[in-house]
């Protein structure tokens, strides 16, 4: 008994790192306990699929997560289905520098706003240098197109300029490469607001 105990600690502390590679390994350990993985552990690959900053660990913790037994108590919306229980993650794309502060406050309104029935993450901003000239909320699944619809709704209720229209990205129905409830938020080359409503 000591020894799982100790087992389940260290797992604990992988998870819990602040380095990336440590919680990757954290993440494997508990997908290979299987049915014997607590859950207190799933709780907190789920917390990773959710909040981590990286992609490849929130990509890891989803796809165990989404293999894991139901935990009780995780989603108050679905119990029975682990990746009901995942957060929309919102990722920003800018296409300049000069947009970063604002993108930044953009999100942080997001997050704290939501959505009615639940929490939005925003992972970060990532600048690419090229892109639609209108802003665009990316959706990559048939069956997001209302969540997708619901996030430009919010944006644009609280940045009428921003015009973000939702736009499905096909080809991905099916990928294990980008988790469920997965948007890109990519921001066409004109100034961000700086100041919502």
């Amino acid at each position: 008994m000591d020894r799982e105990r100790a087992q389940l600690i260290d797992i604990g502390n992988f998870i819990t790192s602040k380095d990336k590679d440590a919680r990757l390994f954290g993440i494997l350990l508990v997908r290979d306990m299987g049915d014997k993985a607590s859950g207190i552990l799933i709780k907190s690959i789920l917390e990773l699929a959710n909040k981590d900053p990286n992609e490849e660990v929130a990509l890891a913790a989803t796809q165990v997560a989404q293999q894991a037994k139901p935990v009780v108590g995780v989603s108050s919306s679905a119990p029975s289905a682990p990746d009901a229980a995942l957060l929309p993650r919102v990722f920003f794309h800018i296409q300049s520098e000069d947009q970063r502060d604002s993108a930044d406050a953009i999100g942080q309104g997001l997050e704290r706003i939501g959505l009615k029935d639940s929490g939005i993450v925003m992972p970060g901003v990532q600048l690419i240098p090229s892109g639609p000239q209108s802003s665009q909320l990316r959706y990559f699944r048939r069956s997001e197109a209302a969540e997708a619809d619901a996030i430009a709704t919010v944006l644009n209720t609280q940045y009428p300029t921003l015009g973000i229209k939702a736009q499905y990205i096909p080809g991905y129905e099916n990928s294990t490469n980008i988790r469920k409830r997965h948007y890109e938020v990519w921001f066409g080359p004109q100034p961000l607001p700086t100041q919502g409503n």
